[in-house]
């Protein structure tokens, strides 16, 4: 049986269409896949849930000794010291409460001088409280005490003449090597203050906060002398200081961080109390409230060299005028071997703790998935007709019955 060309390509064409029929048909029913993006969770280091305690202690110390060297004295020198930093932080939900503790002392002794010569000393101690009634805003409450630890005096290698001015006018002349100036613990400056904070950045590596309100200062300085002594004469003029509180307005900025897991730290700020109300002058001191506003700077930088080894810068300035009317500027640079704890440990900060998870709702079933309907089979293509056969040829017309023959004659007799 044959087919011709033309049917062919009819069965072919209709096969092709059949295949992607079939192909469209699994390609809808195959389930579509949904990708789901998962935002990490967000933590803010700067204010950790909880308590977090913190402390370092280090130790300073140099020795150095000349024999026979140019522009040296002969002999020891030698000079130790100690730092202290402690704090105690806590969180929870609107409430914040910093608390921070410093301390440090040092000590040198040179050829030039046989004796120990306090070259710092200082004791600060700092509490805040302050409630976020949103995030970066609220109201605060702050204390602060600032002191030295041990007494102090003024060291000379030969006799030298004091002239001292007592704080009830009297004066009084002494000579000798050493004067005693302070007590442990003297002068003692306590400060209160009282207003709200914004804190327009608050992330590890840098804290910005500011502070304004009303501002409260005591300063206890009964018996302490303070140098004041004029090069253009031989004597070393001395004054006796005298306590004095005040009270007015106080305006704060302060700004700090910890950078690279906390290798990096550092700190600045300036406080600026401006006295409404403050203790009687002395008779002829005519000076405002400007005059006597006080001023208090603050700075440091610390590098982390190893675990237990920094360097470190401080800074710290502080005008006084009604105490001692002269800026007082102390630079500190160390080299200080260490052992930190808590908060205070270089590295990774801690981790945000995690809150108790909700109970969760028991699963649903999962939805029964329904197969695709099986596509319907492609029909069939239709087979081409058979041809008719060909008609057969006509039968050949039976031959006409021949006429019957003649009866033969009957023989004559």
């Amino acid at each position: 049986m044959k087919i011709s060309s033309e049917r062919f390509g009819l069965v072919v064409s209709a096969c092709a269409v059949a295949g992607l029929l079939a192909r469209g048909a699994s390609a809808q029913s195959a389930p579509s896949v949904e990708t789901t993006y998962v935002d990490a969770p967000a933590t803010d280091p700067g204010r950790v849930e909880g308590w977090s305690p913190g402390l370092l202690l280090g130790g300073t110390f140099h020795l150095a000794n000349n024999r026979s060297v140019v522009g040296q004295a002969d002999g020891t020198g030698v000079s130790a010291g100690f730092v202290l930093e402690g704090s105690l932080d806590f969180n929870k939900a609107a409430h914040e409460l910093r608390a921070t503790l410093g301390a440090g002392a040092g000590v040198t002794r040179t050829p030039a001088l046989d004796a120990w010569v306090k070259t710092r000393d200082a004791l600060a101690f700092e509490a805040i409280y302050l409630y976020h009634a949103v995030p970066w805003f609220g109201p605060f409450g702050r204390f602060a005490l600032d002191t030295q630890m041990f007494p102090g005096s003024d060291p000379r290698s030969a006799p030298t003449t004091y002239a001292i001015t007592h704080a009830d006018g009297t004066a009084e002349a002494i000579t000798g090597t050493r004067l005693h100036l302070s007590d442990p613990f003297q002068p003692v400056t306590l400060k209160q203050s009282l207003g709200v904070f914004v804190q327009p950045v608050n992330r590890e590596s840098v804290l910005v906060e500011a502070r304004a309100g009303a501002g409260a200062q005591e300063v206890i300085a009964s018996g302490v002398l303070a140098l004041g002594d004029d090069d253009g004469t031989p004597e070393v003029e001395v004054s006796e200081l005298s306590s004095y509180s005040q009270l007015g307005a106080e305006a704060v900025v302060e700004a700090s961080g910890a950078l690279r897991d906390k290798q990096i730290t550092y700190k600045a700020g300036i406080a600026a109390l401006l006295p409404i109300v403050y203790s009687d002058l002395d008779a002829g001191d005519e000076r405002g409230a400007l005059d006597l506003m006080n001023v208090d700077i603050v700075g440091g930088l610390s590098f982390k060299l190893v675990e237990w080894a920094s360097l470190d810068y401080q800074l710290h300035v502080v005008r006084q005028p009604q105490l001692v009317d002269a800026w007082q500027v102390q630079n500190n640079i160390l080299l200080t071997l260490s052992y930190a704890v808590g908060s205070k440990v270089p590295g990774l900060p801690p981790c945000v703790p995690c809150k108790p998870a909700p109970a969760k709702a028991e699963p649903a079933p999962a939805p029964v998935s329904t197969p695709a309907p099986e596509p319907a089979p492609a029909p069939a293509p239709t087979p081409a007709p058979e041809p008719a056969p060909a008609p057969a040829p006509d039968a050949a017309p039976a031959p006409a019955p021949a006429p019957d023959a003649a009866p033969a004659p009957a023989p004559m007799q």
